[in-house]
């Protein structure tokens, strides 16, 4: 007699199901009321490339628009009384001008 041993073939359950968690491709836009720089705050200008003479300038914010997402400031420094529409990641917090 030939003894036939019988291999179990049993499938492997699946495992519990993982979900992918994917960082999102780019941050949720802040809310359009709430500007990151509020009227008053004074600034100093970044990295213009058309207007490169006002780099450097401080001004003052004036005001913001949701529907172009730019500041209105006011420049103190030697463009004293000019106001120039710039877009947020060309300004940066600043001290105001010394008198």
């Amino acid at each position: 007699r030939s003894r036939h041993s019988s291999s179990s073939s049993s499938s492997p359950s699946p495992g519990p199901k993982r979900q992918r968690l994917e960082a999102p491709s780019a941050p949720a836009p802040a809310p359009p009321s709430a500007p990151a720089l509020p009227v008053g705050t004074h600034v100093a200008i970044l990295n213009l490339m058309v207007t490169p003479q006002f780099n450097g300038e401080i001004g003052m914010i004036a005001s913001y628009s949701n529907s172009t997402n730019r500041y209105d400031v006011r420049l103190l420094g030697r463009h004293m009384g000019r106001t120039i529409s710039l877009q947020p990641h060309n300004l940066r917090p600043s001290a105001p001008p010394h008198a």
